[in-house]
């Protein structure tokens, strides 16, 4: 494979690192996408990160790609009418990039999710560009940069979960309003005790719930289902005022230690009155008035 620079009026507009600054890839690719120039490569596009530069027609540069999880540049693209990019000119375009905000944790987990889904990310490639200790073909290994478990079945990545349990929201929420979790985590402890796995469990759900809130904590209906040390249960918010579903076991595990069974099938839980179908999969909710 030759790289030079192009001494045409028009270059390809694929210019990858070599040595102090770049070189134009004139190599004939068939696809000259991200997908093809990066497959060509030799990478998944899940294995890449995109950025795209703000806009301006002045500048030749369009797109910087990234090694996922790295600041390794793999290649530029650029303008066609562009015959040669210099680091100055890299790093200029990258003047806005914020390497912490590109890898939140939203994107890390779309990554591996889409790892997961795709089979596409091995344990050679993330041992390469993450700090894997003694890497192998089975196995789980944290990996505190990114805050992640990560788990391998013959080399490829099939599942990962939050080193402090935390899901997605849940990290989210905290990052927002710290009290938010701490109080979550304090009302789950006072019916769970030390099963953490319960207490995160709850947690995450409840995160997730909060996620889907309409107004989020000022929710007209919010009054309803605060509890006894100013927590909201919002996944009852949703079952009670926007239709969510929920079955007999989930609703047992959910308000462990909190609802009152006055049938088989007929609980209470603070101000409402949950009746399950005989099968357990739908309820029929009554609000207890006066309460």
């Amino acid at each position: 494979m030759k790289y030079f620079f192009s001494s045409n009026k028009k270059s390809t507009g694929i210019f990858i690192p070599q040595g102090s600054d770049y070189s134009e890839l004139t190599d004939n690719i068939e696809d000259t996408s991200i997908v093809g120039v990066s497959a060509y490569l030799g990478y998944h596009t899940d294995q890449i990160q995109v950025y795209h530069t703000d806009y301006n027609e002045n500048d030749d540069i369009s797109n910087v790609i990234f090694e996922a999880f790295t600041k390794n540049i793999i290649y530029v693209l650029t303008k066609t009418s562009c015959l040669k990019v210099t680091n100055r000119d890299v790093n200029h375009r990258l003047r806005s990039y914020d390497w912490a905000e590109e890898y939140d944790s939203y994107t890390v987990r779309d990554i591996l999710e889409k790892g997961v889904a795709n089979k596409s990310l091995t344990i050679d490639f993330l041992s390469k560009v993450l700090p894997i200790n003694d890497p192998e073909p089975n196995g789980i290994f944290p990996v505190e940069k990114i805050g992640f478990y990560l788990y391998f079945n013959h080399g490829y990545l099939t599942d990962f979960q939050s080193l402090d349990g935390l899901g997605t929201w849940a990290k989210y929420f905290q990052k927002l309003n710290p009290r938010t979790i701490t109080l979550q985590e304090a009302y789950a402890k006072k019916y769970w005790g030390n099963n953490i796995s319960q207490v995160i469990k709850e947690v995450n759900t409840q995160s997730d719930a909060l996620a889907n809130v309409p107004e989020l904590f000022k929710n007209k209906y919010s009054e309803l289902h605060t509890t006894e040390i100013g927590t909201i249960n919002f996944v009852m918010l949703l079952v009670c005022h926007y239709r969510r579903n929920i079955d007999l076991n989930d609703f047992i595990e959910l308000n462990h230690g909190r609802y009152q069974q006055i049938t088989p099938t007929i609980y209470s839980l603070g101000k409402f009155i949950y009746e399950f179908s005989d099968e357990g999969n739908n309820v029929k909710i009554t609000q207890i008035k006066g309460v």
